[in-house]
């Protein structure tokens, strides 16, 4: 068994990879804290002139990657929750994904 304490360290090592990932991306920002104290594996990112939808559109239908967009009156974005058997491999087809994504907004 992998045991709880095991399961909440590689939920939030998941998290932050991804997030560290995207952080210096123009226009992409989160509603997620990586300090650990505020949340676990689940995390929340959205991209300046892109709707939730959108972003969770594209990358189920381009990419194959599902989220769940959120855009209720106070966040907007795109809930991401990795789970323990997700790699960084994984991981980085999600952010060279979303990079794209964000990138179309410029051009």
């Amino acid at each position: 068994m992998i045991g709880t304490e095991r399961k909440v360290a590689r939920l939030r090592y998941l998290k932050n990879y991804w997030m560290e990932g995207l952080k210096d991306v123009p226009g992409i920002y989160f509603n997620t804290s990586m300090k650990p104290e505020f949340s676990c594996g689940l995390g929340n990112f959205g991209s300046e002139g892109i709707e939730p939808a959108d972003i969770q559109q594209k990358l189920m239908n381009d990419f194959r990657i599902y989220t769940i967009s959120i855009d209720w009156e106070n966040i907007h974005g795109v809930r991401v929750t990795p789970n323990v058997y997700i790699t960084t491999e994984d991981l980085d087809r999600f952010i060279s994904a979303v990079k794209e994504i964000a990138n179309m907004v410029k051009s």
